[in-house]
């Protein structure tokens, strides 16, 4: 049996920039070309706001693998959990990935904030280098990602990754904030004690409960509950890859539940619901999370996370 890890998030400060969900986004770079040729130079726009605007350290590492590197990245979360889902959300990005045909490019990002000014390089300008769509896949334009080094090419990993998680958890609707902490994970300029307690400050009271679990092909979470007065209920949102909604409505009649989900399922309890009894959730055959009692008006959210 898989071990479940179970990461309680508590008694953090909110984050101000959370604002209402989107389910696709970008990664743009400050790409140069030089003239009619096909030379081109690229920067990931994360580590070039690092440096310029934010003035942080971030080393050049040419020798290094891209996945390596942001692996590196990821390790210097001090919280085990938090490490582990990210590792594996790495690896699911990776694996997302299609290469756009060559005579091909994408628009514009419209998604990089409009907290500050954006910068580029004078005479480059700022192109999306992928695309993360509703359907769960990666497109890459191969000619940009190519003449990135390695470290910025970890910055695209690492951005896409946030910035999913991002999107799903927090519902916020641009790239700001996810490239801000990209160039801080990749930087020298901040420490690993600091980086984890701005991780965990940005995901309080979004994380109370986050639960992951080790993938099993057809597996479902099945909830199973006993509720005291029949008015009480439960409202039930996953979110998929595409953030759709598969349920949502008054869970108390079934006792039971079941629910499909491949990579973020959002468990929303309603207000009216306060106390329930033998309170279990099941992921396939394994308990993954159980209560005598439960209290959701002060838990309200639990979250599941898929690890590869």
């Amino acid at each position: 049996m898989n071990k479940v890890v179970l990461i309680f998030l508590a008694s953090l400060l909110a984050n101000p920039l959370i604002a209402g969900g989107m389910t696709s986004g970008g990664g743009s770079a400050v790409v140069c070309r030089q003239g009619l040729s096909d030379k081109v130079d690229a920067t990931m726009l994360d580590v070039f706001e690092g440096r310029e605007r934010f003035k942080l350290s971030i080393p050049e590492d040419r020798t290094s693998p891209s996945v390596a590197i942001a692996q590196g990245a990821i390790n210097r979360i001090g919280n085990q959990g938090l490490r582990s889902y990210m590792n594996n959300a790495l690896l699911d990005i990776i694996e997302r990935i299609e290469w756009l045909p060559p005579h091909l490019a994408l628009h514009t990002s419209s998604d990089l904030g409009k907290n500050y000014a954006v910068y580029t390089k004078a005479g480059c300008a700022i192109e999306t280098a992928g695309f993360y769509e509703t359907n769960g896949k990666l497109v890459v334009v191969p000619s940009i990602f190519q003449a990135m080094t390695p470290v910025d090419q970890a910055a695209f990993y690492l951005h896409e990754m946030l910035y999913r998680m991002h999107r799903n958890i927090l519902h916020i609707a641009d790239s700001a904030l996810a490239r801000e902490h990209v160039a801080l994970m990749l930087s020298s300029s901040i420490d690993s004690p600091s980086l984890t307690a701005l991780m965990e400050k940005t995901l309080n009271g979004k994380l109370s409960h986050f639960i992951l679990v080790k993938r099993k092909p057809g597996a479902k979470l099945r909830l199973e509950a006993t509720f005291d007065k029949p008015e009480w209920g439960i409202h039930l949102v996953t979110r998929k890859i595409a953030g759709e909604k598969v349920f949502d409505g008054n869970w108390v009649q079934q006792r039971r539940f079941e629910i499909e989900f491949q990579d973020i399922a959002e468990l929303q309890f309603s207000n009216q619901t306060t106390l329930v009894k033998d309170f279990k959730v099941f992921y396939g055959d394994e308990l993954v999370f159980s209560r005598n009692e439960y209290d959701f008006f002060s838990d309200p959210t639990l979250y599941f996370g898929v690890q590869r």
